[in-house]
């Protein structure tokens, strides 16, 4: 499991979109904050990064790592059985995470240097530490969704459509509307459906609401993130050993 780790980490730093990616954040975070950055540094690099750039980032970075893999012929030295498929998927999860780490770090150095010279102060570090702690979480959770969706499509025209649409939590929108005329239709569930126990418990719907200045539901953050994480884990293992990986 650690030498397919290793294996795969290396290849996150052999991916052109790693560089490519993380450059257009960089450059946007950067002309972003050039022309128009107010508040502390940490209040800024926490509006930005939650913005759902990130995320969607992630999510096209999933889909085009996944079939860079299948691609590259990365797979056939590493066996077919279906306990080393298991390993080989879940092996990934680790490089999504560290991708996640990538991204707020170049997000939160181009907002620094685009605010410096303007006398803008840093702001709160131990709320903003906690900030890109549930967004590392939380955007590993949504990476490895589409990790598992990218097995499931076979091609990456359909999840990288899907990560875009997912990114703006339209399918969040879509089913409050869903529990609205839930309410409307069995009275007896309308407490449930008002609370949003669906769609506020969405991966997106957590993310938008952590914050580096507004008070969150931490505990409910960590959660939709573990399970989120295992869930599409246990998806995308479960169609991977399936198929053949070569």
């Amino acid at each position: 499991m650690l030498n397919l780790i290793k294996m795969n980490i290396s290849r996150l730093f052999r991916t052109k979109a790693l560089y490519t990616t993380t450059i257009i954040e960089f450059i946007l975070f950067f002309l972003i904050t050039m022309v128009g950055g107010e508040g502390s540094v940490v209040e800024m690099a926490g509006e930005f990064l939650g913005s759902g750039l990130v995320l969607m980032l992630v999510g096209i970075f999933a889909t085009v790592y996944s079939d860079e893999e299948r691609k590259s012929g990365f797979l056939k030295n590493l066996g077919s059985s279906k306990g080393r498929k298991r390993l080989i998927f879940v092996s990934k999860i680790p490089v999504i995470f560290l991708y996640n780490v990538i991204l707020l770090i170049a997000g939160t150095a181009a907002t620094f240097i685009g605010m410096a010279g303007r006398g803008a102060v840093i702001g709160n570090i131990a709320s903003f530490a906690g900030f890109l702690l549930f967004e590392t979480l939380i955007g590993t959770a949504f990476g490895t969704a589409f990790l598992a969706i990218y097995e499931v499509a076979r091609g990456n025209v359909m999840p990288i459509i899907l990560t875009i649409i997912a990114a703006g939590n339209l399918h969040g929108t879509l089913l409050n509307l869903a529990e609205v005329k839930i309410a409307q239709m069995i009275p007896a569930l309308a407490p449930a459906m008002e609370a949003q126990i669906l769609s506020g418990n969405l991966i997106v719907s957590r993310a938008q609401q952590i914050s580096v200045t507004n008070p969150f539901d931490h505990f409910a953050v960590l959660v939709v993130a573990i399970v989120g994480i295992a869930v599409y884990a246990v998806l995308g293992m479960t169609v991977f050993e399936k198929r053949d990986t070569f």
